[in-house]
């Protein structure tokens, strides 16, 4: 009988236990198309964009996110590309993603914006970002290597949506990213996790045909 009880109870805990998760899970803020009509293409670019790896400061002149937005989630994959030229740290240089990813995962709505953490996905096990640093501007003397592996959970960015119009923007700094630097002449050779993506203040816009916010309702 005792046995029965408390076999019950187990029971009993792990189903509120799941409630509770659920319930939790269900409050995620998501990306919403505002009218319901899916599947809506999305685009933004900034010239604001920097990463610092280290002693590098990787910068272009212009940084692009697009995807397309399926149905309500609170997932949003978006593939990056960038427009020449780029540099680190003054030096030329070139970015490689190799069908890597940034991928936004909504966390929380804090007073009037959300935050998300983000994510670098790349389709298969070993790929990562490239970026080579180049002597000069002809490429033929590649200096150093930055590696940026897939990666989950990094924290954080500021979702803010524009209500006069049919788009969100992106802000903050994503920190904790993971590099490795290749090469004798990168300022320090080997793995590092002190990695920031200064999204900026203003940020990028994140625009499409029909009107897409992030809620929570």
């Amino acid at each position: 009988m005792t046995r029965n009880l408390q076999a019950v109870a187990l029971a009993l805990i792990a189903l509120f236990a799941a409630v509770a998760f659920n319930a939790q899970a269900g409050t995620l803020p998501h990306f919403t198309a505002v009218k319901g009509n899916y599947p809506v293409t999305l685009s933004g670019e900034s010239q604001e964009p920097v990463l610092t790896a280290g002693e590098n400061e990787i910068h272009c002149a212009k940084t692009k996110l697009s995807g397309t937005l399926g149905a309500k989630t609170t997932i949003l994959e978006l593939t990056p590309s960038v427009t020449n030229p780029c540099t680190a740290s003054g030096l030329p240089a070139t970015v490689t993603f190799n069908k890597c990813k940034f991928v936004l995962q909504t966390t929380e709505k804090v007073e009037s914006h959300y935050n998300a953490h983000a994510n670098i996905k790349c389709e298969k096990a070993g790929e990562a970002i490239e970026i080579h640093v180049y002597l000069a501007a002809d490429e033929k003397t590649q200096l150093c290597t930055l590696v940026l592996p897939a990666q989950e959970k990094l924290k954080s960015v500021t979702l803010k949506n524009n209500e006069a119009t049919t788009d969100f923007s992106l802000s903050g700094t994503v920190e904790g990213i993971a590099y490795e630097e290749k090469g004798v002449f990168c300022p320090k050779p080997g793995g590092h996790k002190d990695g920031k993506l200064h999204i900026g203040e203003t940020g990028m816009t994140i625009s499409g045909e029909e009107q897409v916010h992030v809620t929570d309702k």
